[in-house]
């Protein structure tokens, strides 16, 4: 177990229905070059095989009993790669605005504090063989 800091712990608390404390980063990939495919399967594999690396990822949030004191991470999670990495399709023409569309979809939603406090998106149909990967993680954790 480790302890949550001070300001981990005020990012949660300050958390309303209306007002999330994650962050989101995107990242659009030009796949016109890549050897193989490119394909949510060899993605989740990828991810997969450097999670040991990845330390944060594996924590998850604990309540401590009576809320006596700020919530704890629990470090190695078992990690659900069915919750935590998702496969999207845009909409057509699968331009900017559509992936700005599924962006605002993403942002608008809390992170589940039942799981660790992170989300990924393998976005598929941009134009121009594009692939978008859209990160989702709590402030706390981040």
């Amino acid at each position: 177990m480790k302890r949550l800091g001070g300001w981990d712990g005020l990012l949660l608390n300050s958390e309303t229905p209306n007002v999330h404390q994650h962050t989101l980063k995107v990242a659009v990939i030009d796949t016109a070059d890549f050897e193989g495919e490119a394909s949510f399967d060899v993605f989740c594999e990828t991810l997969r095989s450097r999670m040991h690396v990845l330390e944060p990822l594996r924590y998850e949030l604990v309540d401590i009993p009576l809320h006596l004191h700020r919530p704890m991470w629990r470090e190695d999670a078992d990690i659900d790669f069915g919750y935590h990495v998702r496969r999207i399709d845009v909409a057509a023409p699968g331009g900017r605005r559509e992936l700005d569309e599924v962006i605002g979809k993403i942002a608008s939603t809390p992170l589940d504090r039942s799981h660790p406090l992170w989300e990924l998106y393998y976005v598929e149909g941009l134009t121009e063989r594009r692939i978008a990967v859209i990160g989702k993680v709590h402030h706390a954790l981040a």
